[in-house]
């Protein structure tokens, strides 16, 4: 026969709460995301709302941590975004990435027609600077 014992409510483990450094708010832990690169540590919802902020706008391709003091400047990886977003915003951040890829390509360009809106391979032609 067993018998149940009493088990005093201070040793049961409560969940700590971890802080989040963008709102301030402390949360459990699984209601956290932690970038990879950088290990810092946000709510999962200060971290998407950022992260949707930063696509809609058009304001960065390589999404940083937003932690201004992060020790390892971390930047948030294509798979993190992916899961934190939804479909057509992550379409679009691969659009922006895209665009910027092209722009500093010396070999690529977009199609001069304005209502093109293709993307120019450039070819070398040799040009070489003229003798004098």
């Amino acid at each position: 026969m067993t018998t149940a014992r009493y088990r005093p409510t201070w040793d049961l483990a409560l969940d700590p709460l971890v802080s989040c450094k963008l709102c301030l708010g402390e949360y459990p832990a699984e209601q956290m995301t932690t970038i990879a690169q950088c290990q810092c540590i946000f709510c999962t919802l200060c971290l998407k709302q950022y992260v949707e902020l930063l696509i809609k706008e058009g304001l960065e391709t390589a999404i940083s941590c937003p932690d201004a003091a992060c020790p390892k400047q971390g930047h948030l990886q294509e798979n993190e975004i992916e899961c934190m977003v939804a479909a057509e915003i992550m379409q679009r951040y691969k659009k922006l990435q895209f665009e910027r890829e092209v722009l500093f390509d010396p070999c690529r360009t977009w199609c001069p027609a304005s209502t093109c809106q293709a993307v120019c391979q450039l070819q070398d032609i040799g040009l070489q600077t003229p003798q004098l």
